[in-house]
């Protein structure tokens, strides 16, 4: 009798330890492993370069210079390798008003110039990518890329100048900003780290590309008040984001 009283006790036992087993692994891989949601804000600085921030006076060039950007986003890991997200994106960068002020006189000696200014550049929109985690203790390295449409501002400017040729005579040309919009494409990486409980730190570099023709451009002679129409330009926009700012992870 003592026999079977013996197994079932040991059974009981066994059964105990495995279902102690059980909820110890669970608890532990609560704790290992960040959730897989994650709603964020960040913010940080926009590094034009390539065309974006050449400064020598060529079609394309941009005389962008260092600018911030904002990001809201959210994203979910579907499996354990694989993630989606959704991001508003927006950035803004200076124009080199003196350099390109420089280069206008360098070009145009037939006038003088008096002045020029500009406002900065703009471009905002939506983007949706997929992503790779790679997960370890209390944080998660995601690697993605993502792609939307992104509507930027061609800024608004004014040049000054006076013609030898017309005594007196002041012209100030007023270029009105306008916007346009195309795809644009983004790759980088961001890196997940809990702070305590679902308060998450973010950080990610990124390298965002699009190119964006200004159709509707109009500008003015403010004196005389004539409307002058200008061509097409093309932006090539290219910018390096690093980032950080503070989440909330999700189940």
């Amino acid at each position: 009798m003592k026999s079977p009283i013996c197994l079932v006790l040991l059974l009981m036992y066994c059964l105990q330890a495995d279902a102690q087993k059980v909820r110890d692994k669970q608890i532990r891989d609560r704790q290992l492993f960040i959730e897989n949601g994650l709603i964020d804000i960040q913010a940080g600085i926009a590094i034009p370069v390539m065309d974006f921030a050449d400064n020598n006076f060529k079609k394309a060039s941009g005389y962008a210079t260092l600018g911030y950007a904002v990001r809201l986003g959210i994203r979910y890991d579907i499996l354990p390798t694989f993630g989606l997200g959704l991001h508003y994106q927006y950035f803004q960068n200076g124009f080199d008003q003196s350099d390109y002020l420089d280069d206008m006189r360098t070009a145009n000696k037939g006038v003088t110039i008096n002045s020029f200014s500009s406002d900065p550049w703009n471009l905002q929109g939506m983007m949706f990518g997929l992503y790779c985690p790679l997960k370890s203790s209390r944080s998660s390295i995601d690697i993605g890329l993502a792609g939307g449409v992104l509507t930027g501002s061609y800024p608004e400017n004014v040049l000054n100048f006076n013609d030898p040729t017309v005594p007196g005579r002041v012209y100030n040309i007023k270029q009105f900003e306008t916007s346009a919009a195309n795809f644009a494409f983004q790759a980088g990486v961001k890196m997940r780290y809990q702070l305590y409980k679902s308060i998450m730190l973010s950080a990610s570099a990124d390298f965002t590309y699009t190119e964006i023709d200004y159709t509707d451009i109009r500008a003015e002679e403010t004196n005389s008040h004539v409307t002058i129409p200008l061509d097409t330009y093309t932006q090539y926009y290219h910018i390096i984001q690093l980032s950080a700012g503070i989440g909330i992870q999700v189940k």
